[in-house]
């Protein structure tokens, strides 16, 4: 087996005059153009690569590619809550002008799939482009024809975003194709993973995500190389404790391009269940699925159960809401908080107070917003706050996902290695297993989400889009 890593990098949430209320508000307010289209009615051999991701203003994670003939370089988000990959191309009328634009005409390698203009929209924003393809490389891995959007436009929005976190496009790793824009087929949207494994080059079809819960981000220090670790075909045992629960990925409905409603297998979505805050027991919605989303910040939950949280957390401190509808706690009694627990298939997990509670020097707020209005309630997203708690595996070889209890970056673990017969009994083995809920360390408590040291240091580990 043949072994390796890339980083991923992060950034500042909080920059310049920006509380940390005014950006969590703007991160939970993407969730709804984000998820717009939610209806409301083997073998052991295996090619593996690892890439750092950088931690981009505490608000992001992501990593380099190189694309064409020519490896011509490209900064972008890593979002597992999308499936196409893009990035501008030279000439394009409204992209920051200080990032990186592909010049086809110096790779031998590009080829046009379609000329028609396409829209893709994001929480951050939208994009419209063509469908290319073209060679591209991550991690080391090489796969060849791979479709890319070439932007040749962004919105206000977008721009502002990219701006603000010097990144040049999206890297979507959604489970399969998916959501799919007016005109455009399947294979334009096959991500980079899906590619690889079809060349042959991912014989275990997996990929894990690690947030280092001691990413440091300071305001002379807009990113951080060492913000986590994403791998290819492989799971790093130093980043992880114990065992992996799996749980299969289950189908979403969500409104197509002709306004109908149509089930498909698109996001990361899992069945969940028995959810509590403490020792109340919640009521929730019936048929509930949790989507795990790499470009979410916060845990997003139907209003009526994030209502039911809220009542529990004014038994012990005092609450108030934001007008965007977060939740601001007294920062002095968070450790009093009590535990907020759930169950995904058939393994349970949690989340201690220092896990759901973002802090900055000024403010503790509630990891939790609602649902945007018209989503189905039983369709919810567990984002970077769940994600930083938990190593996950992304297995689309086996279509589930796995957990386990995440190191914090400065204490290695000692998980349990991951092996192809681990993968293909996860499903089955999970039944009896659980992911301990195992305290987190004082640094990881610390850097539960944004943390600032004076006005602009930002302590972060927290995925957007």
């Amino acid at each position: 087996m043949r072994s390796s890593s890339v980083s991923l990098s992060r950034r500042p949430l909080v920059s310049g005059d920006t509380s940390l209320i005014e950006a969590l508000e703007a991160k939970a307010n993407a969730v709804a153009a984000k998820y717009a289209a939610l209806s409301s009615s083997s073998s052991d051999r295996v090619v593996s690569r690892r890439a750092y991701v950088t931690n981009v203003q505490g608000s992001a994670l992501f990593t380099n590619v190189s694309v064409g003939s020519n490896n011509q370089n490209f900064f972008v988000d890593v979002d597992t809550g999308s499936a196409v990959f893009w990035i501008p191309v030279k000439g394009c009328s409204q992209c920051p002008p200080s990032g990186n634009f592909f010049n086809t005409a110096t790779s031998s390698s590009y080829s046009v799939i379609d000329s028609t203009t396409v829209e893709e929209d994001y929480g951050s924003g939208a994009v419209e482009g063509y469908f290319a393809s073209d060679t591209t490389t991550w991690a080391g891995l090489t796969a060849k024809s791979q479709p890319i959007l070439m932007v040749t436009a962004e919105d206000s929005t977008m721009l502002s975003e990219m701006e603000t976190e010097g990144g040049d496009g999206i890297l979507g790793l959604a489970y399969d194709g998916g959501l799919i824009s007016p005109g455009i087929s399947s294979t334009e949207s096959t991500t980079i993973l899906a590619n690889l494994a079809s060349q042959g080059l991912l014989t275990n079809s997996y990929f894990c995500l690690w947030f280092n819960q001691s990413s440091v981000i300071t305001n002379t220090k807009l990113n951080d190389p060492n913000g986590g670790v994403i791998s290819f075909g492989t799971a790093d045992t130093t980043l992880y404790t114990g065992s992996f629960s799996f749980v299969p990925v289950v189908s979403t409905p969500i409104t197509v391009s002709s306004g109908t409603s149509e089930t498909i297998t698109f996001y990361w979505a899992v069945d969940a269940s028995s959810v509590s805050i403490g020792t109340r027991a919640l009521t929730i919605p019936s048929s509930l699925q949790v989507i795990v989303d790499s470009g979410t910040t916060l845990l997003a939950l139907d209003s009526s159960t994030l209502s039911q949280v809220v009542t529990q957390l004014k038994t012990v401190t005092t609450v108030r809401s934001t007008t965007s509808g977060l939740y601001v706690v007294s920062c002095s009694q968070v450790s009093s908080l009590p535990t907020f627990s759930f169950t995904l298939g058939s393994s349970s997990f949690s989340l201690s107070p220092s896990d759901y509670i973002v802090t900055d020097d000024q403010y503790c707020i509630l990891g939790m917003m609602s649902l945007p209005t018209g989503q189905q309630s039983n369709l919810w997203i567990f984002g970077d706050i769940f994600m930083r708690k938990y190593f996950t595996v992304f297995d689309f070889g086996n279509k589930q996902v796995g957990f386990a209890v995440a190191s914090d970056g400065l204490t290695s673990g000692n998980g349990v290695a991951l092996t192809s017969s681990i993968l293909a009994a996860g499903m089955s083995s999970s039944a009896s297993s659980t992911a301990s809920s195992t305290k987190t360390s004082d640094a990881s408590a610390r850097n539960v989400g944004v943390s600032l040291l004076g006005v602009a240091v930002v302590l972060a580990c927290m995925l957007v889009w």
